[in-house]
């Protein structure tokens, strides 16, 4: 399934947010990523400093957020434990490598490989965000998706 969505990009260093229409990202083929259906997305000083693009490694447009809570709307073929209409989380810890020393032994915050949404891949200001699937987190029936957002930062 491939659709489009409204992102919040910035197209240039110190540039201003400006909404986007795009294709969304769809997980096909062999990914382990997911697309997720984003309901809420919250702000940190960190994203505000991604939506100032001044890095020497920005790749434009940079689409901001790493605090994102929502729905599962795709899964790639390989995804296990998830399933379409499932609440999920993606915070600041987006994805790693899963085989060097730190991913071995359950520290994957320190993969020298490490995704950050926002910084690595396009994050979360937008209708749709696609992550890999070790990224995500479950969000209990009884939270606030609304509420569960801002706890991808504070929560990593």
């Amino acid at each position: 399934m491939s659709d489009t969505a409204v992102a919040m990009v910035v197209t240039r260093p110190l540039g201003s947010l400006s909404p986007l229409v795009a294709q969304t990202a769809s997980p096909t083929g062999m990914w382990v990523w997911v697309r997720v259906s984003v309901t809420a997305s919250g702000m940190c000083n960190a994203d505000i400093g991604g939506a100032a693009a001044t890095g020497a490694d920005t790749v434009f447009p940079v689409v901001p957020g790493h605090e994102i809570a929502g729905v599962i709307a795709e899964l790639g073929d390989q995804v296990q434990g998830w399933s379409v209409g499932d609440r999920a989380a993606v915070g600041w810890f987006g994805g790693s490598c899963g085989h060097c020393a730190f991913c071995r032994a359950g520290d994957v915050v320190h993969c020298p490989e490490r995704k950050v949404p926002g910084l690595s891949y396009p994050g979360g200001w937008a209708q749709s965000i696609t992550v890999p699937a070790d990224a995500l987190a479950r969000i209990p029936d009884e939270l606030d998706l609304v509420d569960a957002a801002p706890l991808g930062c504070a929560g990593a």
